[in-house]
């Protein structure tokens, strides 16, 4: 741990003159600044002389083609109509969400050029089908200005994004110390001074960016404090959101995730939860056609189930959002049975007016379920968990057969096969409040790393109960 931190931040002023300086340079983004500051004031200029803002899209040819062709569609053109100007385009599109549309253009198209290596390829690509759903979106979900909508979520990542670039060394240690943490944005704050949103958001200000997309970078502020359309900014993090499910979690996993994610974002957009997963669908399905997308999705779906270090943020976000305790406990149980591939796992908690653990909500590899209805007394035993359990303590047992440990066994757990399980304590305030229990399969053992992410997930779902 401490190599990765060797390295004390730059202060955060000092940062984004590292990062404009190296751009300058010729990193990744040769033109960007230039286009951005040559678009940002073609929108200031207004619709007063919008000879601007089309002598700027005219400059590039595959933005030309992308600005006719969305004022070709179905949504804008009256049957029959063909635009084949920019000028008129820009009448029937409107003025800020054709500048819209060519920063994100401009932006996707300089990411591309200089994407080198796997790693930033996958940000760049998360961005991408992040649009790509949004787009989706926008196409059947009658939102106003939802071209802006699609530019912001493009933009979202603009942090993340200029770490990849422009300061590798920095962003290595970042994902290093994120394995620990759990949490990429908390890391980047230990290694940069500063989390990824907000170095979007600094480097955004510093191009004079409309403060719609500054805005959209933050995925934790309240829109309407921000100034800004709820509904635009539902779009852009339900969209980013299901992106990261479908870049980062195994293919097992992802319709519960995207289901739990249309459901929560579906009341905001005030559509059925049903066209927000068709969206997705048809973004993944464009996204097939496209290699480095098409790669990325391969990725996720061969790979192992995600572990608990993926669940935090999650968790974090359920949890300053107010959802219920029993969505909060589902979600845990879920991230712990399939991340660990338990054989089963339980939550007990302790009822308030008897002296008694009972089983809350229990996940198990076989149909039927041998924790369903388990109580354990509360009242001291002198078996190994209730010698743990009264000190509020935790315990992994990577063998039970052992004739020292397995005669101190309780019978709920003996009965069920001595395969390496773990207790972990919950308490909150001094107080106990109940246990998770988790058993492995086929003698599997857990790993340091899996463990203390096992505890950090725990400290949190304490924190959600009581």
């Amino acid at each position: 741990m401490n190599a990765v931190l060797a390295t004390p931040p730059l202060p955060p002023e000092a940062l984004i003159e590292t990062v404009l300086r190296r751009m300058d340079e010729g990193g990744g983004f040769p033109a960007l600044t230039q286009a951005v500051s040559q678009i940002v004031e073609a929108l200031d200029a207004g619709v007063d002389d919008p000879a601007v803002l089309a002598g700027v899209v005219l400059q590039d040819v595959s933005l030309t083609q992308k600005v006719l062709r969305l004022a070709n569609s179905a949504m804008y053109a009256p049957i029959g109509q063909n635009i084949g100007t920019v000028s008129h385009a820009l009448l029937v599109l409107g003025y800020e969400a054709v500048g819209f549309l060519a920063l994100g253009v401009r932006l996707i198209s300089s990411l591309e050029n200089g994407a080198a290596g796997p790693v930033a390829e996958r940000v760049l690509g998360r961005s991408v089908l992040a649009g790509s759903v949004a787009s989706a979106l926008t196409r059947q979900v009658p939102i106003d200005n939802g071209e802006e909508g699609v530019v912001c979520t493009l933009m979202h990542r603009l942090g993340h994004l200029l770490a990849v670039f422009y300061l590798p060394d920095e962003h290595a240690r970042i994902e290093a110390l994120g394995h620990h943490l759990g949490d990429p944005e908390a890391a980047a704050r230990v290694v940069l001074g500063l989390d990824y949103e907000t170095l979007g958001q600094q480097v955004a200000a510093r191009w004079n960016m409309p403060a719609k997309i500054i805005g959209s970078m933050d995925s934790r502020a309240d829109p309407v404090t921000l100034g800004l359309d709820p509904r635009l900014i539902a779009l852009t993090r339900f969209s980013n959101q299901a992106a990261t499910v479908m870049t980062t979690h195994a293919a097992a996993a992802q319709p519960t995730h995207l289901t739990r994610l249309a459901d929560q974002y579906g009341a905001a957009l005030s559509v059925d939860s049903a066209l927000l997963l068709g969206a997705v669908r048809e973004a993944v399905d464009a996204a097939t056609t496209q290699p480095v997308l098409a790669g990325l999705l391969r990725e996720s779906a061969a790979a192992t189930p995600s572990t608990p270090v993926d669940a935090l943020d999650e968790l974090r976000q359920a949890l300053a959002a107010g959802m219920p305790s029993e969505q909060i406990i589902a979600m845990a149980l879920e991230r712990l049975f399939t991340g660990l591939d338990l054989q089963r796992t339980a939550l007990f908690l302790l009822e308030p007016n008897e002296p008694v653990y009972r089983v809350r909500a229990s996940l198990s590899a076989r149909a039927a379920n041998p924790l369903q209805g388990v109580t354990v007394p509360a009242t001291f035993s002198p078996d190994l968990v209730h010698l743990i359990l009264s000190k509020h303590a935790d315990i992994y047992i990577d063998n039970p057969r052992d004739t020292n440990i397995a005669h101190r066994l309780p019978g709920w757990i003996a009965r069920h096969g001595l395969q390496p399980f773990f207790i972990l304590s919950l308490v909150r305030d001094r107080r106990m409040l109940g246990f998770l229990y988790g058993q492995q399969k086929d003698n599997r053992t857990l790993a340091e790393a899996d463990l203390v992410r096992l505890k950090a997930l725990r400290d949190l779902l304490a924190s959600g109960l009581g």
